[in-house]
């Protein structure tokens, strides 16, 4: 048997505290792994497109709020 347990270390800035205060939000509504899976797509498809790095202003409230709405969070 194995026990898999997740633990988000925000300690990249502001940025990555309020995406961890995001997903810990999410949770309390059943929606972690979705919401978790949908901020990294995200900050993936960024970095990707627009070579965004840490604490490029990507990760704020209205993204955040976004992919709430995405996940299906109200």
């Amino acid at each position: 048997k194995v026990k898999f347990v997740f633990r988000d270390f925000p300690f990249l800035g502001q940025e990555s505290l309020d995406a961890g205060a995001a997903v810990e939000c999410a949770k309390d509504s059943g929606k972690f792994w979705e919401y978790h899976n949908a901020l990294y797509a995200s900050k993936t498809e960024d970095a990707q497109k627009y070579g965004g790095g840490e604490n490029d202003g990507f990760l704020n409230r209205d993204m955040f709020l976004n992919l709430a709405q995405k996940v299906g969070l109200k």
